[in-house]
């Protein structure tokens, strides 16, 4: 009679996921594609989400630049005011330096001076008794599609308030 090796009993194992597997086979790693598609479906949404809150975030940014300058302005028209009786709209008159963007050198005489994203400007009214500071948006980088393009911030000194020619962008962030 032949004699035989024991028998070796071949017991069932578990993985990770609970899966069955016998000794020999191989194991399958990775994800299902329903596993996939709900990851897929979830940076997606994610996205939708904070996308249109990222770009105001850098809306804003921009916009400080602008308002800061605007605030100085004023407060060096009404020193200027204070010495001479009248306002300017003469960049080379006030006690700032605001340098333009393009020549790095400061802004002089009346003429529009370029900022990073602006185009700023004093407009005076009433025989030089008050002013308006304008500042335009320039058309790049591309403002969001909610706003106006080249919408124009303004300072006015009759009623000393900051406005927007936006309605979208003046509720959004004025």
């Amino acid at each position: 009679m032949v004699e035989h090796p024991p028998f070796k009993r071949v017991a069932a194992r578990s993985n990770r996921a609970g899966r069955k597997f016998r000794r020999g086979q191989k194991l399958k790693k990775g994800f299902t594609l329903i596993e996939l598609l709900i990851v897929v479906i979830i940076i997606s949404t994610l996205t939708s989400i904070s996308t249109p809150k990222y770009f105001k975030l850098i809306e804003r940014f921009r916009n400080s630049e602008v308002l800061f300058i605007m605030g100085e302005i004023k407060r060096a028209e009404e020193r200027f005011y204070l010495k001479k009786g009248v306002y300017t709209n003469n960049f080379s008159d006030l006690d700032i330096e605001i340098k333009n963007e393009k020549t790095q050198k400061p802004c002089e005489e009346n003429a529009v001076c370029e900022l990073k994203y602006y185009l700023i400007k004093i407009k005076l009214v009433d025989n030089g008794k008050s002013y308006f500071i304008l500042a335009k948006r320039k058309e790049k980088p591309p403002v969001n599609k909610r706003y106006t393009p080249g919408y124009i911030f303004f300072y006015n000194h009759k009623t000393d308030s900051f406005g927007c020619n936006d309605t979208n962008y003046v509720r959004d962030f004025l």
